[in-house]
């Protein structure tokens, strides 16, 4: 409980960004994806090809589905503040997940505080993890996230050499069905379809 709870221990180990396997998400209600994740649908999806991230850039682990907790042997701790002991630790509380969450099939990105400055920055109290622009491939704005100034964004970054590759989608209610379709930016804007 002492370590689970001590923020600053946790916070001086590791950092974790969620992602999800695009082939798999397909099958997968959409619904439930923008409903717990990006500020309930108000955020953004930025998809990666992970074929295209640097070799040097920090692993990306599968999550474990399980009934029961794990269970950790802290025995083999010297101290709680010896951060080269806990790479077991971090995998197995930070890698496992109730079986409740199985349908997002998730994987995790622990990036180590070392690395903090090469793969990761602050900026006004919010942290970003530098993705190179030729890994990202797609980024959908939520079913709540179309806002009217973005598209002077969506421009600018459409009209850059490093991320015009980049396709930009907005989650809209399908008609008769509980589900999204994924419009191009640039038509939703022209025909005001919200």
């Amino acid at each position: 409980r002492q370590i689970i709870m001590d923020r600053m221990i946790q916070q001086s180990g590791m950092q974790i960004l969620c992602f999800v396997d695009a082939e798999f998400a397909k099958g997968v209600s959409d619904q439930l994806m923008w409903a717990h994740y990006a500020g309930g649908g108000r955020g953004l999806r930025v998809w990666i090809d992970s074929d295209k991230l640097p070799q040097s850039y920090p692993l990306i682990f599968k999550v474990n589905y399980l009934e029961r907790r794990p269970t950790i042997d802290l025995a083999t701790l010297e101290s709680y503040k010896d951060m080269s002991k806990w790479g077991t630790f971090y995998q197995q509380v930070w890698l496992t997940k109730s079986l409740a969450w199985k349908y997002e099939n998730e994987y995790r990105l622990m990036v180590p505080m070392g690395k903090y400055g090469e793969w990761l920055h602050s900026d006004d109290g919010l942290e970003f993890i530098q993705i190179p622009h030729s890994a990202i491939t797609r980024i959908d704005f939520g079913p709540k996230g179309y806002i009217e100034g973005t598209i002077d964004i969506v421009n600018k970054l459409k009209a850059e050499r490093r991320t015009a590759h980049i396709e930009y989608r907005v989650a809209t209610f399908k008609e008769d069905e509980y589900e999204y379709d994924y419009v191009d930016y640039g038509v939703l804007r022209r025909t005001h379809v919200i």
